[in-house]
């Protein structure tokens, strides 16, 4: 993953303006840090779904599950492909072998995001 432009979005309305607003090139929407644990991997998986519907762009996207390992089995299983998961989380081996199996990625952290460029 080599993406040229890092977005961070909690909620539709943020993933349209971030991915409109986005230059040409390879794009990654990453959710807000713990969000996969808090809000759920069905959540991030109808936002994505949205955001791809409704931008018409071309991105990778990343879900944040903290130290949840359930909840990452649980995005894998849903068809998520990127996920970050702390490194000392119960289980991160069982999910990152899982994760392998399918073509997935887990990171220990979240990229940074693109500073916004300036007027």
């Amino acid at each position: 993953m080599n993406p040229s432009h890092v977005m961070t979005a909690a909620c539709l309305a943020d993933a349209l303006a971030a991915l409109d607003a986005a230059p040409p090139g390879p794009l990654l929407l990453v959710s807000p840090p713990q969000a996969g644990a808090s809000l759920g991997p069905g959540w991030w998986l109808a936002l994505v779904s949205a955001a791809r519907a409704g931008s018409g762009r071309d991105f990778t996207d990343l879900l944040d599950c903290g130290d949840a390992s359930g909840r990452a089995l649980e995005a894998l299983r849903l068809g998520l492909r990127g996920l970050v998961l702390a490194p000392d989380a119960p289980g991160r081996q069982t999910v990152a072998a899982r994760a392998a199996l399918l073509g997935a990625i887990v990171l220990d952290d979240a990229p940074s995001p693109t500073p916004a460029a300036g007027p």
